[in-house]
């Protein structure tokens, strides 16, 4: 045995000299398993939807920005002529 093993078993052998505490039994409880599941599925979902709402944010960036990309054009104005205002 090497001094690492021997002094591994000599750690878990004397543990103290106070009383015995008894062990439970490490099941987890069913309605701990759901919760878990849905904080799972929760934190999922979410982190999606993040994902997405960053995606369409970029999306409505762009095309707010695409004009600035293209060339400009411009029209002659339009006029339009009034009729003279009757003095009486």
């Amino acid at each position: 045995m090497t001094a690492e093993t021997d002094s591994d078993t000599r750690d878990s052998e004397d543990r103290g000299s106070g009383p015995k505490v008894p062990r439970r039994d490490k099941l987890t409880r069913p309605w701990v398993l759901l919760g878990d599941r849905i904080a799972n599925w929760t934190i999922t979902i979410g982190g999606l939807l993040v994902i997405l709402a960053v995606v369409g944010i970029m999306v409505v960036l762009v095309r707010v920005a695409m004009p600035l990309a293209t060339s400009g054009a411009s029209e002659p104005p339009i006029t339009y002529s009034l009729p003279a205002k009757a003095t009486s």
